[in-house]
Order: C-alpha cells, then structure tokens, then sequence
C-alpha cells in the first residue's frame, strides 16, 4: 500500500470547524467531539485529545499491520519520500494510514466511548452528514432518547430530520461560520 502525499485540507468548513474547536471558549462547551473525517483536523485544532473520537481513524498517524503499533504519519512518509516502496514497523510488518477502510470494524473502545458521550450529552450537533451510515449513525437516536436536544445542519435530507430539534437544511459552509460567530 503507497502512502502518497497527504496535503494540508483546504476545504472552508473542516477549517472552520477545527479551526474553532481548538479556541477556549468552545473547549470548554464541548465535552466530546466525535470526528468522521480522517485528514486529522481536529487533533491538531487543539482541542483536547482525551475528548476526541476519531471514529475512522486518522490520516495523521500510520499503524503497523502487524503489531498494531502507531506512529505519527511522518515516520512512514519520510521512509517512502526515500524510497522504500512499503515502509515498515520495527517489527517488519508494514505500515498502514491508520484510518477504517470501508468493510473494516471500527474500533471498539472508540465507537463504545462516541455511543457513550452521545448518551450523555446536553446538546448532540451533526454537521455536515447525512447520518445513513452505521453504527456511527445510532448516536442520534441514543442521544435523542436519553433526553438531548438535537440539532442537524447539513443540505441533504436525513432519516432523522422530523425527529431533530432543530434543522438546517444549508450547506454547512454557510451553517458553520454564522454558528461559530453566534457563540464567539
């Protein structure tokens, strides 16, 4: 598996987004944030590591195949940016991005701690998804019965939009930067 360049994201609502995250007037509102995306946005926000969930892994690290070791991306890329067709661990197994690849179980502990912060939070906020995939899906109905408000901002129709106490049907490059300036 190459690993390719990853560049910097470019995209208007993950910097936004992120970008936001890490100032201290939205850390400390925001208990958990449960990230979809993979391009590490969120971890180098600055918002606190113990309350991220990086729900399908993340393009900033890489993990051995076969020891499960991580490492930060730039261990495998300086390895192959030199030549070597497929980097490796240590221990010889070859790095891998540590992301979930389609078909590929999600970790356990991380999908158990966003089921988790979804049962216990005040306000559950989904952004820019259209909430069909599982099982990361179920956080909107779990944090619904246990008594949150809802909210959904995104264009596309979602199976939970009746069912949200709030709805934005927007694009979240629009939603975000008026959310954000809301609460500054």
């Amino acid at each position: 598996m190459a690993l390719g360049r990853l560049e910097p994201a470019q995209d208007l609502v993950e910097r936004v987004a992120a970008g936001d995250l890490g100032e201290a007037h939205v850390r400390e509102r925001v208990e958990r944030d449960v990230d979809p995306a993979q391009a590490g946005l969120h971890e180098r926000s600055g918002f606190p590591p113990e309350r991220l969930v990086n729900i399908h892994g993340t393009d900033s690290a890489v993990e051995c195949m076969a020891c499960h070791r991580r490492a930060p991306r730039a261990l495998a890329q300086a390895a192959w940016e030199a030549g070597m067709a497929v980097p490796r661990c240590d221990c010889g197994g070859p790095w891998k991005p540590a992301t979930i690849s389609f078909g590929q179980q999600l970790v356990a502990v991380d999908l158990e701690r966003a089921l988790d912060a979804a049962a216990a939070c005040d306000l559950f906020v989904a952004a820019g998804t259209s909430l069909v995939v599982g099982p990361v899906n179920q956080m909107f109905p779990v944090a619904r019965e246990a008594g949150a408000r809802t909210a959904i901002l995104t264009a596309s129709e979602t199976p939970y939009d009746t069912a949200a106490d709030v709805r934005i049907a927007a694009p979240v490059e629009q939603v975000l930067p008026a959310v954000r300036d809301l609460i500054r």
